[in-house]
């Protein structure tokens, strides 16, 4: 008898840590649906300005000479990107780096002594 009302004392508990689990688990499937949205809305607005862009050089919607122009501004985009990580990896690469320190300790009869070079 005892036992079981340890149990039907713990019941509650197990019901509320599943509706938790439940919860969170809704909630970050939301968070993810939200954030696969702001994507898509991105990549519609890169395309969109890469097609307005074009469209200002005077080409017309729908063409495939427009579809080239995007491409090659999406292409001379990407390059640009690539040329400002590598330059900015060369900076990283060519700060002279800190010399080390080499410390040397000895027990002597007077304790210990150290160097450093």
């Amino acid at each position: 008898m005892r036992y079981l009302v340890i149990l039907l004392a713990f019941l509650p508990g197990c019901a509320n840590y599943e509706a938790f689990q439940q919860r969170m688990a809704e909630q970050q499937e939301r968070h993810q649906e939200q954030q696969r949205q702001r994507q898509e809305e991105q990549q519609q607005a890169y395309i969109d300005g890469l097609g307005n862009q074009c469209l200002a050089l005077g080409y017309v919607r729908g063409t495939p000479e427009i579809k080239n122009c995007m491409l090659q501004l999406h292409q001379s985009n990407l390059s640009q990107q690539e040329s400002r990580r590598a330059a900015a990896l060369n900076y990283l690469l060519s700060q002279q780096p800190r010399q080390a320190v080499t410390t040397n300790c000895q027990n002597t009869f007077m304790g210990v002594q150290c160097t450093s070079r």
